[in-house]
């Protein structure tokens, strides 16, 4: 047997792996009656160790693939877990610049600021994944439209008590 030719076959879908596991189950565990109206009773009779070989293996692979997608999954949740953390943790340490950008959203209660791209504190922000660029048209001048992240949005509404500086200022920057 062709060793690549095996592994194509092990690198089957489910769609195509749930198909053969169910008919392979048929001819296995369904009930004679139906197997000899198929006109199958002969072939099952033959080849039942093969059929059950097939079946084995793809019920091992199905198996195998749920488990790969559920650890995918739980992976993929733990990491976004740890990103939320990592950033609400930021927001907890912001610099007095910062806290004055992030103003200009949570006390006007707007998404939208119009800010200076070329501002090392924005893009510090952006950096972070606080705030992201909304629109690419905008100006050196007037400034670019930047939004606030939604998780921050909703982090910083929450806990405006962040956002205060030692002067109790809530001021708002803009570009221009």
């Amino acid at each position: 047997m062709d060793l690549s030719k095996l592994l194509d076959t092990i690198r089957l879908s489910p769609k195509y792996l749930v198909p053969i596991f169910l008919a392979s189950g048929f001819l296995l565990f369904g009930p004679m009656q139906y197997t000899a109206t198929l006109g199958l009773d002969g072939f099952v009779a033959s080849y039942r160790s093969w059929v059950g070989l097939i079946f084995l293996l793809s019920s091992v692979l199905l198996l195998s693939h749920l488990l790969i997608s559920i650890g995918s999954w739980v992976k993929r949740k733990l990491n976004e877990q740890k990103s939320l953390i990592t950033a609400t943790n930021r927001l907890r340490n912001l610099t007095s610049d910062e806290k004055i950008v992030l103003r200009g959203y949570i006390f006007p209660q707007t998404k939208t600021q119009v800010l200076d791209l070329t501002d090392g504190i924005v893009n510090g922000l952006v950096h972070a994944e606080i705030i992201y660029q909304a629109a690419a048209v905008g100006s050196l001048r007037e400034g670019f439209a930047y939004n606030i992240q939604s998780w921050a949005w909703d982090f910083l509404n929450k806990n405006k008590h962040l956002l205060d500086d030692s002067k109790g200022e809530k001021g708002v920057v803009r570009a221009g």
